[in-house]
């Protein structure tokens, strides 16, 4: 009989998997409670976004930043390929069934991954698997068949996704089969991943429940990674610029040798038509950008919009809920006045308060660019432009306040004759009052005109 001795990679082993169940039910708690906000299309682009920080952290902690471009071949592109469209089926089927389900029932049900593994190792590894392990499976499957409960009244179709779990992350392990050894972890994770947010991307397009943006924390989330897209779009021209100039940088510099060299896995054999494929790249990268920025524009100009019609309702629900008397001292033209052109005058506001910060940030993030490239030239450039921008607005902030005081009294003023010569018509056509009413108008017409 086999003795086991237990040395400190055992207990390292033990107490990695006992962090990662630590890890993966802090991540379905924390789905759960965002689950009533974002739609799971939106958590599942969140989720593999994220993701990419703790690939990048393992990919320079095991040192393989040079090497996930080396050796790439068909069939380990179809294994992670295969590998991110399963673990997307994961996530999906996961944060359906924490959402919609009690979470420890949910958690429980995926244990059902077992039984798929050793199923999907006699289909497709031709694994022989003995009477023993299988009847442990069976009396485990039969466990969670019975939290299922398919025959009564409590069950719900809920109940099926962390199957699909199960089965998805089963497969996902089984085609790693099909990988080497001598291949990294870092390097198929970086793969799987990059395909699995391939397909998050793809299922958020073709999706139409999301969450739309209703706060201004959300909004400035989308401006600050609009800006991040930006700023790619405009970093990917320089390096475009720099090969298509001078082609031997393909040769002397690192990062542009490796893109060479994994480029090689699409048929590309000469520099020309390396060139040629950076020329598509930096194009969609920047087709890509544009689109962002007016899905954002359009995002913010509808959120402002929004917010005009909320407030121009609540100051209507405030009037009309005041007594009779709080009336009678009030100008009805002020009030209307009140409602629709000044509740349009915050919405005007806030659009330039947008832009501000919007154009904040894109310049922040494009001065953090140039840093990197030329840090004299990007100082001297914010040094004159900021301390011009500066002066301009010192110079004319009294004015501003000034013109902004008149244009109140004088759009006050400009609905205070409009009703008074439409609410006295009888009395206007009767004395001939037309010319007076058209030049009490007119005057403060032209004030909020200027």
């Amino acid at each position: 009989m086999q003795k086991y001795t237990f040395n400190l990679n055992t207990y390292l082993a033990v107490g990695a998997m006992l962090l990662g169940i630590i890890l993966i039910d802090s991540y379905g708690i924390i789905i759960k409670s965002l689950g009533d906000t974002y739609s799971t299309t939106q958590l599942l682009v969140f989720r593999n976004v994220f993701a990419i920080i703790p690939l990048v952290i393992l990919i320079l902690f095991s040192q393989d930043d040079l090497k996930i471009f080396k050796d790439l071949n068909k069939k380990f592109i179809t294994v992670c390929l295969i590998r991110g469209l399963c673990f997307t089926g994961v996530n999906v089927f996961f944060f359906i069934s924490v959402i919609n389900m009690q979470y420890a029932i949910a958690m429980t049900l995926t244990f059902a991954s077992p039984f798929f593994i050793a199923l999907l190792s006699i289909i497709i590894l031709k694994d022989k698997v003995g009477i023993y392990r299988w009847s442990a499976i069976v009396i485990g499957f039969l466990g969670v068949i019975m939290i299922m409960k398919p025959t009564s009244d409590v069950f719900v179709i809920y109940s099926i996704f962390p199957i699909l779990v199960a089965f998805c992350w089963s497969l996902s392990m089984i085609v790693l089969k099909f990988i080497p050894e001598n291949i990294s972890t870092a390097k198929i994770q970086f793969y799987s991943l990059f395909f699995s947010i391939v397909g998050a991307f793809v299922l958020y397009f073709i999706s139409s429940d999301h969450q739309p943006i209703e706060n201004m924390s959300h909004l400035f989330l989308m401006i600050m990674t609009m800006a991040l897209i930006d700023m790619i779009g405009v970093a990917s021209i320089l390096p475009f610029m720099a090969v298509l100039t001078n082609p031997s940088l393909i040769e002397t510099n690192f990062i542009l040798t490796f893109v060479f060299n994994a480029s090689s896995i699409f048929g590309i054999k000469t520099y020309q038509e390396f060139i040629f494929l950076l020329g598509i790249l930096v194009f969609v990268i920047l087709i890509f950008s544009l689109s962002f920025k007016a899905a954002t524009t359009y995002i913010q100009y509808r959120f402002i919009f929004t917010m005009e019609h909320s407030v121009g309702q609540r100051l209507i629900e405030s009037y009309l809920q005041q007594p009779y008397s709080w009336f009678l001292n009030r100008n009805s033209a002020g009030l209307g006045k009140s409602i629709l052109s000044e509740a349009a005058s915050v919405s005007g506001s806030m659009l330039a308060i947008a832009d501000i910060i919007t154009h904040s940030v894109i310049v922040l993030t494009l001065l953090f660019l140039l840093f990197f490239v030329d840090i004299k030239l990007t100082l001297v450039s914010a040094f004159v432009l900021g301390g011009a921008y500066f002066i301009i607005f010192i110079i004319f902030r009294k004015y501003l306040g000034i013109i902004g005081k008149e244009r109140l009294i004088a759009n006050e003023l400009r609905f205070k004759s409009i009703n008074e010569a439409f609410g006295a018509f009888k009395e206007v056509k009767v004395s001939g009052l037309e010319k007076i009413f058209i030049k009490r108008f007119s005057s403060p017409a032209i004030i909020y005109a200027r």
